[in-house]
């Protein structure tokens, strides 16, 4: 024997049987089940609760907690029953009742269409249902409006209508109620054409003025930077030709102090690096820029040099495993006069063991540190030696590379010189630091 499903959302909780009629019932609903579906023959009031029903002699007999309803059979049919009706009362833009056969401004876009129900007494068995434009939306059936808010410029068409809950049935009895809202002027087609072309006029003779402008710009630039350009070149090869004698006379110096004392094998030793020493300086006179590892190399046979004057004279060389010498470049002889004073103005004047340490490193920033410090006597007593010693040569190699550093920081550099004047625990000194930072 097949077996048919019958679909349905309510939930039953009673059934009557006799031969003729199948009836089974929802809280206070009788529905009759014929041809399989769930016809609705009455309902009794929404605080009335069925607990038992009979046939008898043409009637119905409902059982409820406290009485018994006799319903006539005649009255119960469910032909005899009408779906409620749905009428549009009026329709509100913005607050105000309005007849929508005209095309509505843009600021007029909030809606409420106000509807009433005739024969509503069934609310358990239908839904009221609207579209708009298509869209199905369900309405809470205690509402006799609909509100549509903000709407945006186009054309609408609102239907409403009833859906049966016991066969998902929607029917749409009222007329649809159609609208159309207008853009604002700035959204119309032709106000937007009109301000592309304008916009693109404007563009067009904006852009001519400012090729103009930008022309008559770059050429006063390229006048100024060329004139500066100049004159940095000018004022560098004036210091570097004022350096570079200064540190020859110094270092023959040297070797003519080793003749007058007859040591002709050190002489001869001491003639060889500083050969070494002045072709290198040659070779990166013509040159702006040169790698660390040809400043280090450099800074080693002047070291050399003055190591071969003094003999109680060391020197260290430290830098950064990670820190590519051939890579790195910076000014030519930058460093080498703060070396030169650590020994000639400090150093050469101390009685005990001459150290000097110079050290190469990067800190997070990617910038290059310098630091050169040594145990001499320090600034300030080296100052008080100058002031006594009026024969002794006037040295200009820290003057003139303070100048040629402020050049440099006006072109492309960023450098920065610090000095720190070190004591001991009894504030004597033991010696000067001089940190060079240099953006790479």
């Amino acid at each position: 024997m097949a077996i048919k499903k019958i679909k349905t959302n309510r939930l039953f909780n009673l059934m009557f049987k006799d031969e003729n009629q199948v009836l089974l019932i929802d809280k206070n609903t009788v529905f009759k089940l014929q041809s399989y579906q769930f016809n609705k023959l009455f309902s009794l009031g929404k605080f009335l609760r069925i607990k038992g029903i009979n046939y008898f002699r043409g009637s119905y007999y409902a059982i409820t907690e406290d009485k018994i309803i006799k319903i006539n059979n005649k009255k119960t049919s469910f032909t005899s029953f009408q779906a409620p009706k749905i009428i549009i009362e009026n329709i509100a833009v913005n607050g105000m009742f309005v007849s929508l056969e005209r095309k509505l401004k843009h600021t007029e876009n909030d809606i409420q269409i106000n509807f009433n129900v005739l024969n509503f007494d069934f609310d358990d068995d239908y839904q009221i249902v609207y579209k708009v434009n298509g869209v199905l939306k369900n309405l809470n059936n205690n509402s006799k409006n609909i509100k549509l808010v903000a709407l945006a410029p186009g054309e609408y068409s609102i239907q409403l209508g009833l859906m049966n809950k016991n066969t998902s049935e929607i029917n749409f009895t009222v007329k649809p109620i159609t609208f159309e809202i207008s853009p604002p002027l700035w959204k119309r087609a032709w106000f937007i054409t009109i301000i592309i072309c304008s916009f693109l006029l404007m563009s067009f003779l904006l852009y001519r003025w400012k090729i103009l402008q930008l022309k008559k710009k770059n050429a006063e630039k390229i006048a100024q930077i060329t004139l500066e350009k100049n004159l940095k070149e000018s004022k560098l090869q004036l210091i570097k030709s004022q350096m570079n004698p200064h540190f020859f006379f110094n270092a023959i110096n040297n070797i003519q102090s080793y003749i007058f004392t007859n040591d002709t094998q050190v002489a001869s030793a001491y003639l060889s690096k500083f050969s070494k020493l002045t072709r290198k300086i040659l070779e990166l006179s013509d040159t702006d820029t040169v790698t660390l590892q040809d400043e280090i190399d450099t800074l080693k046979l002047y070291l050399e040099l003055q190591k071969m004057r003094f003999e109680d004279f060391n020197f260290k060389i430290y830098y950064d495993e990670n820190i590519r010498l051939n890579d790195v470049k910076i000014p030519t002889m930058l460093f080498q006069p703060y070396v030169e004073n650590a020994i000639l103005h400090g150093l050469a004047h101390s009685n005990g063991e001459k150290n000097l340490a110079i050290e190469f490193r990067l800190d997070k920033t990617h910038q290059l540190i310098t630091t050169i410090q040594d145990n001499g006597i320090g600034r300030v007593k080296s100052a008080q030696l100058n002031k006594l010693n009026t024969s002794k040569p006037k040295s200009f190699a820290t003057k003139a590379n303070l100048d040629r550093i402020m050049l440099l920081n006006k072109d492309q550099y960023n450098i920065t010189i610090d000095y720190i004047d070190l004591y001991d625990e009894n504030e004597e000194s033991i010696g000067t630091q001089v940190t060079i930072k240099m953006k790479i």
